[in-house]
């Protein structure tokens, strides 16, 4: 206790703010206590909990982080729970940097973290869960969300990986993300499963609120799909709005899918796929790729309509070729038919008048056999006694 007194001491004296008034939020991973500093601007004061805190939920999170490749110590308490305070303070500044709404990070001491406060007059704002929303106003948070969550895995290249309406705060007519401690990059071996278990979580809100939702694979392809720029995402949500609302209520059918979707492995890049051949194969004949989980996070899923319209055209181009050649031998036996044996007679004497004719021309331009001879003779090699 001496220790946090002490740390909480160092903080103010080096910012040099006076506390006006020091209130606590108590969470699961930390203490949040709200500080007024003596310009009267509010901040938010996270102590991570080294003693409560467990570490073997939360060790997924930081196992295979490129950022923490030179390891961490798992067996010491108040140094894992610095690493975990370092890792939330680098996640917000990424989501700050990319003009996702979050607190912004003022300071970290050890395990002590001080950012911006998202409320007014001591009074934080309320999480989603909390928020008394009208049905339009839930739709507009519904489209609000998923942006950010798209703008984080597109441009910040993380996934929040405990999304939920326990971890947004609404203030203001917006939403704003907070605890992202356990945030991991994309090269995290589980950031595609974090990522669907976070948007299973945002769908089932939603829709427990009666928000018309994506199903949980199209809310994930349109968060990793590379081929949707910033300027279509309006278009490309308006679009699919419009036929969730014409598909209605989300069928027994797609909540069948949606639960072997959330089992599937999905790779991550064509070098992972375990039999190419096989799904080459599946889209030169034409077959259905809607198992081919990997083809909207690989680009691949916009490439497969030209694939197909190219297999088209080459079709169309072979069938016009043999309709063709068909009509032309048609043609000429019909001529054949059409004709008398005189007139026979005549075209064929025509066709042999041609013909010797054109090898009259090609003699002209012959070379003799005695200059091939002579050639040949010259190009071959002399013996050397």
């Amino acid at each position: 206790m001496i220790h946090f007194t002490t740390l909480i001491f160092e903080i103010i004296c080096f910012y040099s703010f006076l506390l006006k008034a020091l209130s606590l939020i108590i969470v699961f991973q930390a203490n949040v206590y709200h500080a007024t500093k003596s310009d009267g601007s509010e901040l938010a004061i996270k102590v991570y909990k080294t003693s409560v805190l467990v570490f073997k939920d939360r060790d997924r999170y930081v196992q295979g982080d490129y950022r923490f490749r030179y390891g961490y110590c798992r067996h010491n308490p108040r140094k894992m729970v610095k690493t975990w305070a370092e890792k939330e303070q680098r996640n917000l500044k990424r989501l700050h940097a990319a003009g996702i709404r979050c607190p912004a990070v003022i300071l970290l001491r050890l395990h002590v973290l001080v950012m911006e406060f998202i409320g007014r007059d001591g009074w934080a704002a309320p999480r989603l869960k909390d928020a008394a929303l009208s049905l339009d106003k839930l739709r507009e948070c519904y489209l609000e969300l998923i942006i950010q969550m798209r703008v984080l895995y597109q441009k910040c290249k993380l996934v929040h990986g405990d999304l939920s309406e326990y971890n947004i705060l609404y203030f203001e007519g917006h939403l704003y993300i907070i605890d992202v401690s356990q945030s991991v990059d994309l090269d995290h071996p589980l950031a595609l499963n974090f990522l669907r278990e976070d948007c299973d979580h945002v769908s089932d809100f939603f829709k427990k609120h009666g928000v018309a939702v994506m199903t949980i694979r199209e809310l994930f392809d349109f968060i990793v799909d590379p081929t949707i720029s910033d300027e279509n995402v309006d278009s490309y949500l308006e679009e699919v709005q419009r036929k969730v609302i014409e598909r209605g209520e989300i069928s027994v059918e797609d909540e069948i899918a949606d639960s072997v979707f959330m089992k599937s492995y999905i790779p991550k890049s064509l070098d992972a796929v375990n039999n190419p051949e096989a799904d080459v194969a599946k889209i030169t004949s034409g077959q259905d790729t809607g198992d081919m989980l990997y083809q909207t996070i690989t680009g691949l899923k916009d490439a497969l309509p030209k694939v197909d319209e190219q297999q088209i055209e080459v079709n169309a181009e072979e069938e016009e070729e043999e309709e063709e050649e068909g009509s032309g031998e048609e043609s000429e036996e019909e001529s054949e038919k059409e004709l008398g044996p005189e007139d026979k007679k005549a075209a064929r004497k025509e066709h042999k008048k041609k013909v010797k004719e054109e090898k009259r021309e090609s003699r002209k331009t012959k070379t003799p056999k005695s200059v091939k001879k002579r050639k040949k003779k010259v190009s071959k090699p002399h013996k050397t006694r």
